[in-house]
C-alpha cells in the first residue's frame, strides 16, 4: 500500500483527521494536529512535500477516537517497562479492558483505539500512571504507514521501525473506553490522610531507604523498598491502600507495612445547595388545607422510591422470597399466594429488575421455572406476556458488581451507572444480596455503611425505583433463634437504621410448632416477621411453606389447611403454553 492508500483509509473510511510528522514524531507542518484535514485531495497535497512522512491522526473530538499508548518494552536491565504491569493492576482493580483496535509502536510500546464518547470524552493525560498516557482532545498519535519512525525513546536509546496494527484494519473493531479509565482522566488529586515527606520519613525510618515518591492522584508510586529499585515499581492506592512492586511481586497494604491509614478523603458530588434547600421546602399552608395524597406501596408497607430490607441467616430461602415477590409486582398478583392481604389488594403491577450477584443462570432459570409451574398447576393467575415485558432478572455470578468502594465511595467498576440505566422506570428493583455490591469494607463500621445505603438511596432516586436489598441475619442472633428481630442484620446497625421498611424470614422453631397440630417438619416452614414499618401499622408474623422446586407459598398453620396446596404428582402440573 502507498503512502495515499493509507491516508484514503484513513479519512474516507475512519473519518481520522492527519497531518504530516517526521520520522521523529515531531510535526512537519506549522500548527501541528490543528493543521489536521480529513480532506483527502488536501492531505495529498500535503504529504507530497515529505516523501519520508509519517502518518499523524489528531485525537479527540476532531476524529472521534482517544488512544490508551501503554509503554511495554524491558528496560536494560531487564526490569519490565511498567505500562503493562500497571494496566494488570487496573483491571484486577476497576474491570477489564475491551477488546478493541490496537498498534504496535517502533519501541515494542502498545496503542489502544477507543471510539469517543461524546458525553463523557477522556481528557488528555501524559503520565496518567507510569508507562501510560491517553491522548484525547489536544493532542495526537502517529499511525501505520509504509515509512519508517527513527527517534530517541525516553532511555535516550535510538529507536527505528514501523507502526503495526496488531488487528485487522480492514474491518476495524473500535469499542469505547471502560468508565473506570474515564473516570481516571478525568478525576481531581485526591487529597490523603498522610502526605509525600512523611511518607517518604516512615518507609526511610522503618526500611532505611530513600525513596521517591510521586503522587498520580488515586495512586502513590515509589520505588520499591523491598528490593534494589531506581524505578517507580511500586504502587499504593489511595482508596484500598494496598501496596503492590510491580517489579519484585511484592503485595502488602499500609496499615501493616506503615501502621497507618492512607486512604483517600472521598469527594463530595457538588450539588446546588440553595436550589435543593428551596425545591425541598414545605408549603406548610398547602399541607395543612390540602389532603395529601395516598401513599403508594409497592409491596405493603415499602413506600415508592424507598429502601428496603429483607433479612434471613444463610439458606433459608430470602433470595427465593425476592423472587417471589418480583414476579407478584410485575404481574400485579397476590405476593406469594396471599402474604399481607395482598389475596385481596394485590400491588399495583409495574417493571422490575432484579440482579442476582451470587445465584447462577441456570440456578434462576430453575428457580422461574419452579414458580410459574407451581402457580399455573394451582389455578394462580399469572399473565405469561406481562411477565415477560415486566420483568428483567440478571445473573451476576462470576463476577464482582461492587456499587461502593472499599472507601465508601461510588466504585469506578462502571456497575453503578449501569444499574440505574437498567432499572431506569423500575417500579422495584431487587439486589440480592447486599454483601456482594460493595467492598470487602468492615461490615460493623456505622460510617461505611451509611456511605453504602446512601449511594444506594441515589439509585432509587435516580431510577424512581423501590429498592428490596436482601441481606444476611447475624450468626449469634440466628444461634439463640432471634433471627426474627429487627436488629438481627449482620453487620453496622446503620444500614438497618436507614431503611425505611425490613422484613425478617426465619425457619420455624421447634417450640413454635408446638403451637401447631398440623406440622410433621417445620423445616418446611418460615415465618415473615415485618420488623419494621414506617408509614403503617406493621402487618402480623405469616407463614410460608416450602413446596415443590422450593416455591413459597402462604400456609396457614392455625387452620391446619393451606389456602393452596401443591400438586402430589407430576403428571397434575399444567405444561407452559408460551
Amino acid at each position: 500500500m502507498t503512502i495515499n492508500d493509507y491516508l484514503k483509509y484513513y479519512i474516507v473510511t475512519l473519518g481520522w483527521s492527519v497531518f504530516p510528522v517526521k520520522p521523529d514524531k515531531t510535526p512537519y507542518v506549522k500548527g501541528g494536529f490543528k493543521s489536521a484535514t480529513n480532506d483527502f485531495n488536501e492531505a495529498v497535497k500535503m504529504f507530497s512535500n515529505y516523501s519520508d512522512a509519517l502518518i499523524g491522526v489528531a485525537t479527540g473530538a476532531i476524529s472521534g477516537i482517544e488512544v490508551l499508548d501503554i509503554d511495554v518494552k524491558k528496560q536494560e536491565d531487564g526490569t519490565p517497562k511498567l505500562g503493562e504491569k500497571v494496566i494488570e493492576v487496573l483491571q484486577n482493580d476497576y474491570g477489564s479492558l475491551p477488546e478493541t483496535l490496537a498498534q504496535k509502536t517502533p519501541s515494542g510500546g502498545l496503542h489502544l483505539f477507543f471510539k469517543r464518547r461524546e458525553n463523557k470524552p477522556m481528557k488528555t493525560k501524559i503520565d496518567l500512571l507510569p508507562g501510560l498516557d491517553v491522548r484525547a482532545d489536544g493532542a495526537y498519535v502517529v499511525v501505520a504507514s509504509p515509512q519508517k519512525a527513527h527517534y530517541l525513546g525516553k532511555d535516550g536509546n535510538e529507536i527505528e521501525g514501523k507502526y503495526e496494527w496488531l488487528n485487522s484494519i480492514n474491518k476495524p473493531k473500535l469499542e469505547f473506553a471502560p468508565d473506570w479509565l474515564i473516570d481516571l482522566t478525568q478525576a481531581r488529586d485526591k487529597s490523603s490522610a498522610i502526605e509525600i515527606p512523611q511518607l517518604q520519613s516512615i518507609i526511610k525510618q522503618k526500611y532505611g531507604k530513600d525513596v521517591k515518591v510521586k503522587d498520580y492522584g488515586t495512586y502513590y508510586s515509589t520505588n520499591c523498598y523491598m528490593h534494589d529499585d531506581n524505578h517507580p515499581s511500586m504502587l499504593i492506592s489511595k482508596t484500598t491502600g494496598l501496596i503492590r512492586c510491580l517489579a519484585c511481586g511484592y503485595e502488602s497494604d499500609v496499615k501493616k507495612d506503615f501502621g497507618i491509614e492512607i486512604t483517600a478523603i472521598a469527594e463530595e458530588e457538588t450539588v446546588d445547595a440553595w436550589k435543593v434547600l428551596s425545591e425541598g421546602r414545605i408549603d406548610v399552608r398547602t399541607a395543612i388545607t390540602t389532603e395529601p395524597p395516598d401513599y403508594d406501596f409497592v409491596i405493603p408497607g415499602l413506600q415508592s422510591g424507598d429502601v428496603g430490607l429483607i433479612i434471613a441467616p444463610g439458606g433459608t430461602g430470602k433470595g427465593f422470597l425476592g423472587l417471589g415477590i418480583a414476579i407478584s409486582v410485575s404481574n400485579g398478583i397476590p405476593i406469594c399466594g396471599g402474604l399481607w392481604e395482598t389475596a385481596t389488594t394485590p400491588p399495583k403491577p409495574g417493571k422490575v429488575t432484579v440482579l442476582f450477584a451470587e445465584d447462577s443462570k441456570v440456578d434462576i432459570t430453575r428457580r422461574i421455572h419452579s414458580i410459574v409451574n407451581f402457580y399455573l398447576s394451582n389455578n394462580i393467575e399469572l399473565d405469561i406476556d406481562l411477565l415477560e415485558k415486566n420483568l428483567c432478572i440478571v445473573s451476576l455470578n462470576g463476577y464482582n458488581p461492587k456499587l461502593i468502594n472499599g472507601n465508601g465511595e461510588i466504585s469506578r467498576s462502571g456497575f453503578y451507572e449501569a444499574i440505574i440505566e437498567l432499572a431506569s422506570g423500575s417500579r422495584l428493583t431487587i439486589l440480592d444480596p447486599y454483601s456482594r455490591f460493595k467492598a470487602a469494607f468492615d461490615e460493623n463500621s456505622n460510617a461505611l455503611a451509611t456511605k453504602a445505603i446512601q449511594a444506594i438511596e441515589s439509585i432509587a432516586k435516580k431510577t424512581g425505583s423501590s429498592i428490596l436489598i436482601t441481606h444476611h441475619a447475624s450468626k449469634f442472633y440466628s444461634l439463640n433463634q432471634n433471627a426474627d428481630s429487627r436488629d438481627a442484620g449482620r453487620g453496622a446497625s446503620a444500614l438497618i437504621d436507614a431503611a425505611r421498611f425490613q422484613i425478617n424470614l426465619t425457619t420455624m422453631t421447634e417450640k413454635e410448632q408446638k403451637k401447631f397440630s398440623n406440622i410433621s417438619d417445620r423445616r418446611e416452614f418460615l415465618k415473615v416477621s415485618m420488623t419494621k414499618v414506617n408509614y403503617m401499622k406493621p402487618k402480623p408474623e405469616e407463614w410460608l411453606q416450602r413446596n415443590t422446586g422450593g416455591v413459597l407459598i402462604k400456609f396457614e398453620p392455625s387452620s391446619g389447611k393451606q389456602k393452596v396446596s401443591k400438586p402430589t404428582n407430576a403428571n397434575e402440573r399444567k405444561e407452559l403454553n408460551i
